[in-house]
């Protein structure tokens, strides 16, 4: 088992995520950190997000959901690297 963010983690198995349909222009919907802004390129985000998802469930005896756990593992990264380039900036 493994801390993160002060909660207690686990690892499981992710199964692969069905890929999102195109959204249209203009859309209400915010666009995923851009390797531009974090450093990282979308391949290195996912798996940072699947891992920490693994982790949450593990911790839970996998009887949470697992859309639950991705998106509580793609919350706590994005505040992660959100976090690191806001130090970078002030620098």
């Amino acid at each position: 088992m493994c801390l993160m963010g002060g909660e207690m983690i686990r690892k499981t198995t992710i199964k692969k995520a069905a890929t999102k349909p195109a959204t249209k222009q203009g859309s209400a919907v915010a666009a995923s950190p851009s390797k531009s802004t974090t450093g990282l390129s979308d391949k290195k985000r996912r798996n940072m997000i699947a891992e920490a998802a693994y982790y949450r469930a593990e911790a839970y005896q996998f009887e949470t959901e697992e859309m639950d756990d991705w998106l509580w593992a793609e919350s706590k990264i994005a505040h992660q690297l959100n976090t690191i380039t806001d130090d970078e900036r002030a620098r």
